[in-house]
C-alpha cells in the first residue's frame, strides 16, 4: 500500500492520519485499518518551566488540531473516486468534519449552554414555561455534568500506575484539583488551539510541522 500511495506525503502536518486517506482515496475506499491494542506509555510537554509547559502544550494541541486539513483533502478525493460507495463516503467525510467542529465548539458549548437558561429566563415572563423550568433543568445539566467528571476523576486516579512516584501530601492535592480546573483547561488548551488552527486553515496561515519539547 506504501508503494501504491508513493508513501507519506511531507508537504503536510498531520502525515500519520493522512497515509489512512492516501490508502482509502487510491483504492476507491475498499480500505480498512486494523487496530492493534498494546499498552503504550507517554511523555508530556514539559521542559522543566511551567509556564513554557502551558504554552508548548497549547501549540501541541493546535499541531494536532491541524488535522482539518484533512477535511479539504477528502472532499476533493471524493469528487474524484470512482465507484466510491456514497455511505462510506459520507460516513468518514462526517466523521473527519463533526470531529474537528466538536473539538472546537465542544468545552464552550459545555460550559455555557449550562447557564443557558438563566440568562433566557431573564428576558422572559416569570410566569412562563421557560422561566418555571429554568432552574430545574440547570441542575439537572450540572449534577449529571458533576457525575460524569466525579466519574472520570476516580477511574483515573484507579488507572495510575503503582510504580508512581512517591511524593508530597500536596502532590497528592493536586490530583482532584486538576479535576475541579478540568472545563477551564478543555477551553484553554483544547477549543482555543482548535479554533486557532481551523480559523489559519480559513484564511490561508498555514501552520508547519512543529517538534514539541519533552524532558
Amino acid at each position: 500500500m506504501l508503494v501504491d500511495v508513493d508513501f507519506w506525503q511531507k508537504d503536510i502536518v498531520t502525515e500519520d492520519s493522512r497515509i489512512f486517506l492516501q490508502g482509502f482515496c487510491h483504492y476507491n475506499g475498499d480500505y480498512k485499518v486494523e487496530p492493534m491494542y498494546i499498552p503504550v506509555s507517554m511523555n508530556t510537554v514539559y521542559t522543566g518551566s511551567l509556564w513554557q509547559g502551558f504554552k508548548d502544550q497549547y501549540k501541541q494541541m493546535r499541531r494536532w488540531a491541524w488535522g482539518v486539513e484533512n477535511f479539504p483533502y477528502q472532499a476533493w478525493f471524493y469528487l474524484k473516486i470512482k465507484n466510491l460507495p456514497f455511505k462510506k463516503g459520507l460516513h468518514y467525510l462526517w466523521n473527519q468534519l463533526e470531529g474537528v467542529y466538536s473539538w472546537a465548539t465542544a468545552p464552550v458549548l459545555i460550559t455555557i449552554l449550562g447557564y443557558l437558561p438563566l440568562w433566557v429566563s431573564k428576558n422572559v415572563d416569570k410566569s412562563s414555561v421557560i422561566a418555571q423550568n429554568a432552574p430545574i433543568v440547570l441542575q439537572i445539566v450540572m449534577n449529571t455534568a458533576m457525575v460524569g467528571l466525579i466519574f472520570s476523576a476516580v477511574l483515573s486516579t484507579l488507572l495510575m500506575p503503582k510504580t508512581y512516584p512517591k511524593k508530597g501530601f500536596w502532590d497528592y492535592c493536586l490530583i482532584p484539583i486538576q479535576w475541579v480546573l478540568f472545563p477551564i483547561g478543555m477551553i484553554i488548551f483544547s477549543s482555543v488551539p482548535a479554533t486557532d488552527a481551523q480559523t489559519r486553515l480559513m484564511i490561508g496561515k498555514y501552520l508547519g510541522f512543529w517538534v514539541s519539547g519533552k524532558k
